[in-house]
């Protein structure tokens, strides 16, 4: 047992930027969207292997002292947000999308 991560935290927008997207799109008169994903934390990778003690229900399908081992984020883990956010920037890269210098959580195409 022990602590074997080193990153758990996502960084989120700066209000600065945000106001700064609404007063351009109202400017502008573009339309914008808003996507909440319920499930983002349970689609990120983990790096590290993580392995679980099981719950009451499925103590007796492992055989004692073998836990099961994470091969996803799950929610309430603690890297969960940060792996979430490396799939969701990696992702938009790959899209061609690039980030603003000064606010990391802003993409331009």
């Amino acid at each position: 047992m022990g602590i074997d991560y080193h990153e758990t935290f996502a960084p989120v927008v700066k209000l600065q930027s945000l106001r700064m997207l609404l007063a351009i799109a109202v400017n502008e008169g573009f339309a914008m969207h808003h996507v909440d994903i319920s499930t983002a934390f349970l689609n990120g990778e983990i790096e590290e292997e993580i392995y679980i003690e099981p719950s009451e229900g499925m103590k007796e399908n492992f055989p004692a002292n073998q836990f099961p081992r994470l091969n996803r984020a799950l929610y309430g883990l603690k890297q969960a947000p940060r792996c979430w956010n490396k799939k969701l920037v990696d992702f938009l890269k790959l899209l061609k999308f690039k980030q603003l210098d000064p606010d990391n959580c802003v993409f331009y195409y």
